[in-house]
């Protein structure tokens, strides 16, 4: 089933207002490198990308934070 285009809407808007963007090159042959450790950690190459910075700044990492209240409001 196709997603509806009021949804892929929905989430350009969420994404615009929520998320900020950097666009980020590396030397060939490091993609893969992140896509195998991503892989073994079961994470998206987004997410792993992501929390390693984070971890490597010292700063929340805002996709777990972003699950917890996903997760607070499933609970109530």
């Amino acid at each position: 089933m196709a997603t509806p285009k009021s949804r892929i809407e929905a989430n350009k808007t969420y994404e615009k207002n929520n998320y900020d963007r950097i666009l980020v090159r590396f030397p060939i042959g490091t993609k893969k490198k992140i896509e195998e450790a991503a892989s073994n950690k079961n994470q998206s190459v987004n997410n792993f990308i992501v929390n390693t910075i984070c971890d490597k700044l010292n700063i929340e990492r805002p996709v777990l934070k972003e699950l917890e209240t996903l997760k607070g409001k499933k609970n109530n």
